[in-house]
């Protein structure tokens, strides 16, 4: 299996956790019991961050040496942007520590939550449609 076509898998199993946890975003459930919702959080965690080790380990490299200069750059440019990204993740994660936190604060919650898969969304639509396509379209 080429190396996109796996990324673009993992996109999917990513979205559907998103998806999922999206679904729960209910104040009253999550003041009752954010359990569930947390162990999504934590395979969204896992997830994300087993796909961004594939893209280092494998995507980034081919872009990078890729003959065309502007494939090249424009790896860079993404490189960049995704760190911020998960730097972003990250940090969130860390304000939700545990399921007593989230039951603590649940329309906070609700609203960091809806902000970072915003952004998480947009990012994986932008790999499918314009960098995953530099790699296999130059093949």
């Amino acid at each position: 299996m080429s190396v996109t076509k796996n990324l673009i898998i993992q996109h999917k199993e990513i979205l559907k956790v998103v998806d999922d946890i999206s679904s729960r975003l209910i104040t009253d459930e999550l003041s009752k019991d954010a359990t569930y919702i947390y162990g999504l959080l934590l395979e969204l965690s896992d997830n994300l961050g087993a796909h961004l080790r594939q893209e280092d380990e494998a995507l980034y490299p081919a872009l990078f040496r890729h003959p065309d200069k502007h494939i090249s750059k424009l790896a860079k440019i993404y490189i960049e942007e995704m760190g911020g990204i998960d730097k972003a993740f990250k940090h969130y994660l860390s304000g939700w520590p545990h399921a007593a936190v989230i039951q603590e604060k649940p329309e906070e919650f609700i609203a960091e939550t809806r902000k970072i898969f915003s952004t998480l969304c947009e990012r994986i639509k932008k790999e499918n449609s314009i960098l995953y396509p530099l790699l296999t379209n130059s093949s």
